[in-house]
């Protein structure tokens, strides 16, 4: 504690329509490792751009002169590195993405190809899911994949079911696991990445891979060496 300012922040950046409460656990862990989660939270039905503005705001109350880490999951690889486009945001020491999707979500574009076959059928998809599956498809998404250069180190923990489960899929063709596909996660610019087994939501509630967040944030790697 320095004046009463916690030190060794973490935020904790939870995926489109996935419950706060499923970063509970890991925050939880954080906790007991001695770092401080806070969770940002953001409506649905809003856009990406309001996202990053969100997350810009929470990031600069935070900025104390204290460590400043960095926990996404799933499309909050999305608002993170949107966000540090922004080069007068304070610096994370460290970033973990759980089952990101920084070339773009598989799932989106092929819930978006699916429903243009049907009148009304994009209309639909926007009313029940807002506008940010549009904005994510992997045939949209940026080509710069990575992250800006502001940074610091980054790590990716790639998520997939066993290969039984993944081909199963019917709207994901390639590894996946449930909700992205392996190929999704990978951009430029990582420190490290490590392939684990396991579905994209639930994975938050494992302690091996909370372990693994927390071996990365205290020493820039998810192996021991």
């Amino acid at each position: 504690m320095n004046g009463g300012i916690p030190d060794n922040y973490v935020v904790l950046i939870p995926g489109l329509g996935a419950p706060p409460i499923l970063m509970k656990p890991l925050g939880m862990r954080l906790k007991r490792a001695g770092y401080h989660p806070v969770c940002m939270t953001y409506p649905l039905h809003t856009p990406l751009e309001d996202h990053v503005e969100r997350l810009k705001k929470l990031l600069h109350e935070l900025n104390h002169g204290s460590p400043l880490n960095i926990v996404t999951h799933s499309y909050g690889s999305l608002i993170c590195r949107n966000a540090y486009k922004d080069t007068t945001l304070p610096k994370p020491k460290r970033v973990v993405m759980i089952a990101p999707v920084n070339q773009g979500s598989s799932l989106a574009q092929s819930w978006y190809e699916l429903t243009s076959k049907f009148p009304g059928g994009r209309r639909l998809m926007g009313i029940l899911a807002g506008p940010v599956p549009f904005q994510i498809r992997n045939k949209i998404v940026g080509q710069d994949h990575r992250f800006p250069s502001c940074h610091g180190d980054v790590g990716v923990i790639s998520l997939v079911l066993p290969w039984g489960l993944s081909s199963m899929h019917p709207l994901l063709k390639n590894t996946n696991d449930g909700t992205s596909e392996m190929r999704d996660t990978v951009a430029s610019g990582f420190k490290d990445l490590i392939v684990l087994t396991g579905e994209h939501n639930s994975a938050l509630l494992r302690r091996d891979v909370a372990s693994k967040v927390i071996h990365f944030l205290d020493t820039g790697w998810f192996r021991e060496y």
